[in-house]
């Protein structure tokens, strides 16, 4: 168990000490040794040990001062206290600084043991409880961001990068792009194939749409097939003709499941900011414009807003 730790020993007495290192020094994954509370404290500060053992009674700095002085940092970190004294104005110090346990000299080692196995085990439940709560928030998180069938990021999502992106955009004096997209008969397919195959079709609008989009740009699913991709940095007129034919040309796909074969196909509203539009309103506003166009035009295709 001492191995997953390591051990800050602060002792004045060398003899003490050296027993102590002796003692614990193939259980504890590491030692580290100090002979007062000051040069304990620093040691504590550069190496964060998981768990101090020290003495009261020392030169510089005793051990309840430094004790203080750790607990006020991190009042998670174990301290152990060792005297030869048991003054009951002592005991309610090490009470008030929140030492975790008083051990009495001279030494009783099995006592020692004892009470560094219950701390290492509390150390041990905590890191559980750590980890496990760090798993349940990264885990709602997950849920909260983003989509459950496509894995994509979400609406919240995108509404928080879409503003990040443009503030960059205005920064850095680029132009981006905002494609609003819709899969064009999706109620026709969840009737007529089941929902199963409709969400195979969700999941392989992105992988058709990847084919031709960079890395850096980022796709979102924000409604039930209705997708967003942001595309950054489209620094010439070029590259902006290359994005709209590129994407003309993922407007249809078609998918294999369960013996069928679904065809598919999605309607693409886009515009730029801020080449076409001066604020988000707008770029909303017009690559949706943009989308009703495509969708009027017969589906299958991407129209762009400039105005």
């Amino acid at each position: 168990m001492f191995k997953d730790f390591t051990l800050l020993i602060v002792e004045d007495d060398k003899e003490t000490q050296a027993m102590l290192s002796i003692l614990f020094e193939e259980d504890f994954k590491k030692i580290y040794q100090a002979y007062n509370g000051q040069e304990g404290l620093d040691i504590f500060y550069s190496e964060r040990p998981d768990i101090v053992l020290t003495d009261i009674n020392m030169p510089i700095m005793n051990g309840l001062e430094m004790a203080r002085n750790i607990k006020e940092f991190d009042d998670s970190v174990p301290v152990l206290i060792i005297s030869a004294f048991d003054q009951r104005d002592i005991l309610l110090e090490a009470i008030d600084i929140g030492i975790d346990s008083f051990i009495i000299k001279p030494l009783d080692v099995e006592k020692l043991l004892v009470k560094l196995e219950k701390v290492c085990m509390n150390l041990v439940r905590a890191r559980y409880y750590e980890q496990h709560l760090k798993e349940k928030i990264q885990d709602l998180e997950q849920k909260a961001l983003y989509d459950t069938v496509t894995g994509l990021p979400n609406r919240l999502n995108f509404e928080k990068s879409l503003d990040r992106v443009m503030a960059e955009a205005e920064q850095s004096d680029t132009i981006m792009g905002l494609f609003l997209i819709d899969l064009d008969d999706f109620k026709y397919i969840n009737d007529n194939y089941g929902h199963p195959a409709g969400d195979e079709v969700l999941k392989s609008l992105p992988k058709y749409i990847r084919q031709s989009i960079r890395e850096d740009d980022i796709l979102f699913r924000i409604g039930g097939d209705e997708f967003a991709l942001i595309v950054e940095n489209l620094n010439t007129q070029k590259s902006i003709d290359v994005l709209k034919t590129k994407l003309s040309e993922l407007s249809h796909f078609v998918i294999e499941y369960g013996g069928n074969t679904i065809k598919s196909s999605c309607s693409i509203g886009g515009c730029f900011y801020p080449l076409y539009s001066n604020n988000k309103a707008e770029l909303l506003e017009y690559a949706d414009k943009a989308l009703y166009r495509a969708k009027d035009n017969g589906k299958a295709n991407c129209c762009i807003c400039e105005k």
